[in-house]
C-alpha cells in the first residue's frame, strides 16, 4: 500500500468537498420572450420535448410584402409556471417549416425548405442532412423508425429518421397530374389491424395511401370522400384526424364542414360515410380537428375540438355498435357544456396538441402591432393561460414600482397605460386611455417615470403634447402644448427629466439640441402645476447660446446639472429659485453631443456618467473634476441605470443588446467593472434597467424581453455569479406528476426523466450564455438510488463543456445509483469530472463493436472515480462492457469493483494515451493478458486490495 498516494487521494476529496460547499448557486434567470413583431415574426409551429418540460416555439419572419421567407428564430419555453421562461433563444441559418423530435438518437427532425436535417438539440446545428427540393412536412409512423416527406410538387419519400436514408420515393403525378397542385403537408395514422394509413393533403382534398411496413410497397387508394359535385373542384377539407378503436377519420373545413368516415376494405378503396354536414350555417371555417379521449369527473370523454378563427368548439359523441366485427349501429353527438371558449385575438395557423401536458397550443394574432402570442387549452381542466405575451409596444420603457410590498408593472400598450401586478404578464389591476385618436410618439423615452415620484407618468404624444398621468388614481390626465414654447418632439432633447421638488411642483425639462429658434438660455422647465416653462440660464451670456443636451435632477443634493454639446456641466440649485451655481468643462475627453447621461451620488460627491458621441462612457466627477474612462462601447445607449444603495450603475449598449455593470468602490473613489449580460444568440436591443430591492432582483427589459435576474449572491461576491453551482436530483420513474409535468430537478421535485438532462444543460448553457466572463460552472448531478438514470451520449456532448464540472454521484451515500449506458459512453473535454456511487449498467446492442465502456477524453482538470460497478444486460457479450479507456486527463480512480468480472476478451482493461498521471485502485477480478496498458511516459500508480 502506498500511504502517500493514498493521502493524496483523501486530500483530494476533502478539497473537493469543501470547495463544493462554498460554491454558491448559480442564479436562475426568468426570461420572458415577445416573437419580434416589429421584424413581422410569427409563430409559425411548436415542437414539445418528449417527457421534459420543454416546448419549442418556432417563429418566421417574412419580409414586408409576407411573401419571402427570412428567418426563424426558435424559443426554448420552460413551462414549469404558468408564467414563461424561455431558457434558449436560436435563430438558425437555415429556415424551419417543422420540428419533430427522434428519441431513439436525440436529435431534433428539421423539415427545411430544401433538405431534412437532425439537429443538434442544444443549438440546431446540423449533424446530418438529406437534400431535398421544396420540401412541405413530414409525419413519423408510430412505433417505427420510418416518417412520410413531402415535396411540394409531386413526389413524396420514406425515410428512415434514425438510420438517417432515404428508403422509398413515390410520384403522385402519375397518378393526379396537375402542374399547379400544391402538396402540403402528410399524415399517417396505425389502423387497429396494424397497417399504416396515409393522408396528404393537396389542393384537391387528402389522397390516400397505405403503406407495407414489410416491404415498403405503397397503394394507393383515391382521394377521401367529399362533399362535392364538381371532379377536381378545390376541396373544402382543411384538417384530419382519426380515432383508432374504430378506424374513424374525421375531416372539417370550410362553411363549418365536418365530415366522419369509416375506413373499411383499404384493398377495396372502401370507405364509408358516416356524417357530411355543416355545424353551423354561418361562413366560418374549421381551422383544426383533434380527436380526443379523456376522463373528465369519472366520465370517459371522446371528443373533437374544432376551432374557427375565433372560436374553440368541443363536439362530445357516443358510438353504439360491434368493435369487434367494426359495425356501428349509430353515433350521435353534442356541444359540451361550457363551450365554445371565445378567443381574445385572431387564429391565424394551425394548433399543436401537446398529449403529455393534455393542452392546445393555439397560435394567435393579439392585432396590435401584429404581435402573435400562444393561446394555451388545458382541456382537462378547461383553463386557459397565455404565453409568450406580455402587454408591451416594443419600444416604450416598462416601470416597476413597489406598494405595500407588492410589485405592480407599469406599461403601454395598445394606447392604454396599464398596471399589472406580481409579474410582468399578470393580471391587469388598473388601466387609463389615453388621449383618444392618438398614440405615443415612437422614441424610446417619451414614455417616462417621475423620478421621485413613482405614481407619476409622462407621456409624449404624436399630437405634439406632453401628457401626465397618475396611477391608481381618477384624476384627469394633465397636458400641455409643445406649441406654447414653439417646440415639436423631434426638435427636443433625447433624455428628458421630470421630478417633484420640494415644493411638490411638477417639472418636465428638456434639452435643446437643435435651437431653432435661437434660444439664448439652455432648457426649458415645464411647470405642470401652473401650465407654464421657464428658461434655465447660464451666469455668461455666451453658454446660454449653446446647443443642449440634458439636465438631470439631484434630490440628495439638491441641484440641476445639465451638459451641453460641447461638454460643460451647469450647476442649479433647486432650493434657491433654480439659481445657477457654476460651470465645470470635460476636458479630459472630447466628450461631445451626449445622447444619455445620468448621475451618480455616493453620499459625498456627484459623478456625472455620459455617453459621448464616440461611444465612449465616462465618469466625471462635478466636484473635483476627475474623470474616468468606464468603457468605449460600439453604439449609442437608450438607458444608464443608477442604483446608490447597491453602489452599481449599468449602461446598455444598443447594437448588441448588451448590459455592462459598474461597481463603485467607495475607498477608490472609481467604478469598477462588474460583469456583462449578454442577450441569447442574437441580439435584442435593450431599453431599461430596475432594480427590484424586495426580491434583489435586476429587471432588465429589451424590445422583445424581460429578463429577471436574483443578483443578491453577485453583490456580496461577483465571483458567486462567475464560479458557481447547479443542482439537479433524478428520480426517474418515466411518469408524470399529477400537473403533468415531469419534476422541476429539485431534491423536494427531482425530475422524472432520464431526457431532462436536457433541461440540466440547457440551464447551464442559458447561464453561461448569459453572463460573461463566467469561469466555472459546477454541475452536480444526483440520481436516486430507486430508479436508473439513462444517459445519452447525444445529451451530454456540449459545445460549452470546457466551464463544467459535472459531478454525477448517487443521491444517497450509502448506496450506489445505476446509470444506464447504450454500448459505450465518452465524457469529453469537461473542465473536470467526479463520478461516485455509481453502478454503470451497459446494454450491449451492437455486436460489431469490439468491446463497450466508458472513454475519458481531453479533461481539463481533475477525473476522480471512486466506487464504480460495472454490470451489463447480455450476459453473452457482458465481458465486451468492461472497458475504460483515458485519453489526455488526469485520472484518480479508486474502489473500481470488477469483482468476479470476466475480461477474457480485453487485453487491456483500462487504456491510457496522452494522460500526466493515473491513480488507480482496484479489487478482485479475472484477468486474461495485461491488466493495464499505458501508451505514454505517465506516472501511473496502482493500488490492489
Amino acid at each position: 500500500m502506498n500511504f502517500k498516494a493514498s493521502f493524496l487521494q483523501l486530500i483530494y476529496l476533502l478539497l473537493h468537498y469543501v470547495l463544493s460547499g462554498q460554491t454558491s448557486q448559480c442564479p436562475k434567470f426568468s426570461i420572458q420572450h415577445l416573437p419580434r413583431f416589429f421584424d413581422s415574426q410569427q409563430i409559425l409551429g411548436y415542437l414539445k420535448i418528449p417527457k421534459t418540460n420543454i416546448i419549442l416555439i418556432n417563429t418566421l419572419s417574412n419580409n414586408q410584402n409576407g411573401v419571402t421567407e427570412i428567418s426563424n428564430v426558435v424559443y426554448y419555453d420552460d413551462i414549469t409556471k404558468n408564467e414563461d421562461n424561455i431558457i434558449n433563444a436560436i435563430k438558425p441559418d437555415y429556415t424551419i417549416v417543422q420540428m419533430e423530435y427522434i428519441q431513439k438518437n436525440n436529435y431534433i427532425l428539421i423539415v427545411s425548405s430544401n433538405q431534412l436535417i437532425a439537429a443538434n438539440v442544444y443549438t440546431l446545428q446540423i449533424v446530418k442532412f438529406l437534400i431535398f427540393r421544396l420540401t412541405t412536412g413530414v409525419s413519423l409512423i408510430q412505433g417505427t423508425d420510418l416518417a412520410i416527406l413531402t415535396t411540394r410538387a409531386c413526389i413524396f419519400y420514406i425515410i428512415d429518421v434514425v438510420q438517417f436514408k432515404q428508403i422509398y420515393s413515390e410520384d403522385i403525378c402519375n397518378y393526379y397530374y396537375d402542374v399547379n397542385n400544391f402538396i402540403k403537408y402528410p399524415r399517417t395514422f396505425i389502423l387497429n389491424n396494424g397497417q399504416v394509413f396515409i393522408t396528404i393533403k393537396d389542393d384537391f382534398g387528402f389522397q390516400a395511401w397505405s403503406l407495407n411496413l414489410t416491404t415498403y410497397q405503397l397503394q394507393q387508394h383515391n382521394y377521401l370522400p367529399e362533399k362535392q359535385t364538381v371532379q377536381h373542384q378545390k376541396t373544402w377539407y382543411t384538417d384530419i384526424d382519426f380515432y383508432y378503436d374504430w378506424n374513424l377519420i374525421f375531416l372539417v373545413g370550410n362553411y363549418y364542414t365536418l365530415t366522419i368516415l369509416q375506413i373499411g376494405d383499404l384493398s377495396q378503396n372502401q370507405f364509408t360515410i358516416l356524417q357530411n354536414m355543416n355545424l353551423m350555417d354561418w361562413g366560418q371555417n374549421f381551422l383544426n380537428v383533434q380527436f380526443i379521449q379523456f376522463t373528465e369527473q369519472s366520465k370517459q370523454n371522446f371528443s373533437l375540438f374544432m376551432s374557427d378563427p375565433y372560436t374553440l368548439y368541443r363536439l362530445d359523441f357516443t358510438i353504439i355498435g360491434n368493435q369487434l366485427t367494426q359495425s356501428i349501429d349509430s353515433l350521435t353527438f353534442e356541444f359540451a357544456q361550457d363551450f365554445p371558449v371565445y378567443y381574445q385575438g385572431t387564429q391565424y395557423t394551425k394548433w399543436y396538441y401537446v398529449q403529455e401536458n393534455k393542452q392546445l397550443f393555439i397560435p394567435m394574432n393579439y392585432n396590435y402591432f401584429f404581435q402573435t402570442q400562444s393561446f394555451v387549452f388545458s382541456y382537462q381542466e378547461n383553463k386557459t393561460i397565455w404565453r409568450q405575451a406580455y402587454y408591451s409596444s416594443g419600444w416604450t420603457k416598462i416601470f416597476a414600482i413597489n406598494q405595500n410590498n407588492i410589485n405592480y408593472f407599469v406599461s403601454y400598450s395598445y394606447y392604454q397605460i396599464l398596471v399589472i401586478q406580481d409579474t410582468i404578464d399578470g393580471h391587469i389591476i388598473w388601466k387609463s386611455n389615453l388621449i383618444p385618436n392618438d398614440s405615443i410618439f415612437a422614441k424610446e423615452n417619451y414614455f417616462m417615470q417621475v423620478q421621485n415620484y413613482p405614481k407619476g407618468f409622462f407621456a409624449l404624444m404624436k399630437s405634439q403634447q406632453i401628457i401626465y398621468i397618475e396611477i391608481f388614481s381618477n384624476q384627469n390626465i394633465y397636458s400641455f402644448q409643445l406649441s406654447q414654447i414653439n417646440l415639436s418632439l423631434t426638435r427636443m432633447g433625447y433624455v428628458l427629466t421630470s421630478f417633484m421638488d420640494q415644493e411638490n411642483i411638477l417639472w418636465f425639462i428638456t434639452g435643446l439640441p437643435y435651437k431653432d429658434n435661437k434660444e439664448n438660455f439652455l432648457f426649458w422647465m415645464i411647470d405642470f402645476k401652473i401650465q407654464k416653462a421657464k428658461a434655465l440660464y447660464s451666469d455668461n451670456l455666451d453658454d446660454n447660446l449653446n446647443k443642449t443636451c440634458y439636465a438631470l435632477y439631484s434630490e440628495k443634493n439638491h441641484s440641476l446639472v445639465g451638459l451641453d454639446v460641447l461638454g460643460n456641466v451647469y450647476v442649479w440649485d433647486s432650493l434657491n429659485q433654480y439659481k445657477f451655481k457654476y460651470k465645470k468643462t470635460i476636458t479630459k475627453y472630447q466628450c461631445y453631443k451626449s445622447v444619455m447621461g445620468q448621475l451618480y451620488n455616493d453620499g459625498n460627491n456627484i459623478y456625472l456618467i455620459v455617453l459621448c458621441d464616440d461611444h465612449k462612457v465616462i465618469s466625471f466627477n462635478i466636484d473635483t473634476e476627475d474623470t474616468q474612462l468606464l468603457i468605449q462601447m460600439s453604439s449609442d445607449s437608450d438607458h444608464i441605470n443608477s442604483f446608490e444603495d447597491i453602489q452599481l450603475i449599468g449602461i446598455g449598449e444598443s447594437n448588441t443588446g448588451s448590459v455592462f455593470l459598474f461597481r463603485y468602490n467607495q475607498n477608490s473613489k472609481n467604478f469598477e467593472s462588474f460583469f456583462k449580460i449578454q442577450t441569447i444568440k442574437y441580439n435584442d436591443k435593450t431599453l431599461n434597467l430596475i432594480y427590484l430591492a424586495d426580491s434583489q432582483q435586476l429587471f432588465i427589459q429589451y424590445y422583445y424581453s424581460n429578463n429577471f435576474l436574483p443578483i443578491g449572491v453577485c453583490l456580496e461576491n461577483v465571483q458567486n455569479c462567475l464560479n458557481c453551482q447547479m443542482d439537479f436530483y433524478f428520480n426517474t420513474t418515466e411518469t408524470q406528476q399529477q400537473d403533468y409535468l415531469f419534476g422541476l430537478g429539485t431534491s423536494e421535485s427531482p425530475f422524472l426523466s432520464s431526457q431532462n438532462l436536457i433541461t440540466t444543460f440547457l440551464l447551464a448553457q442559458q447561464y453561461n450564455q448569459l453572463i460573461d466572463g463566467i469561469q466555472k460552472i459546477n454541475i452536480n448531478i444526483y440520481i436516486h438510488t430507486e430508479n436508473s438514470l439513462s444517459l445519452f451520449q447525444e445529451l451530454i456532448d456540449i459545445q460549452f463543456s470546457n466551464v463544467i464540472q459535472l459531478m454525477i454521484r448517487s443521491a444517497d451515500p450509502l448506496k450506489q445509483s445505476q446509470i444506464n449506458i447504450t454500448n459505450s459512453l465518452q465524457f469529453n473535454q469537461f473542465n473536470s469530472l467526479y463520478l461516485s456511487n455509481i453502478i454503470f449498467y451497459f446494454k450491449y446492442l451492437d455486436n460489431q463493436i469490439y468491446q463497450c465502456g466508458l472513454q475519458i477524453n481531453n479533461i481539463i482538470g481533475i477525473v476522480n472515480i471512486d466506487n464504480i460497478d460495472y454490470q451489463s444486460s447480455n450476459a453473452t457479450y457482458s465481458q465486451n462492457c468492461y472497458s475504460l479507456q483515458i485519453s489526455n486527463s488526469s485520472v484518480t480512480l479508486q474502489n473500481l469493483n470488477i469483482s468476479n468480472k470476466d475480461f477474457s476478451q480485453f487485453q487491456d482493461i483500462i487504456q491510457v494515451s496522452d494522460s500526466k498521471q493515473v491513480n488507480h485502485n482496484i479489487s478482485n477480478q479475472k484477468i486474461n493478458q495485461i491488466f493495464f496498458q499505458n501508451n505514454q511516459k505517465a506516472c501511473v500508480r496502482q493500488f490492489h486490495s
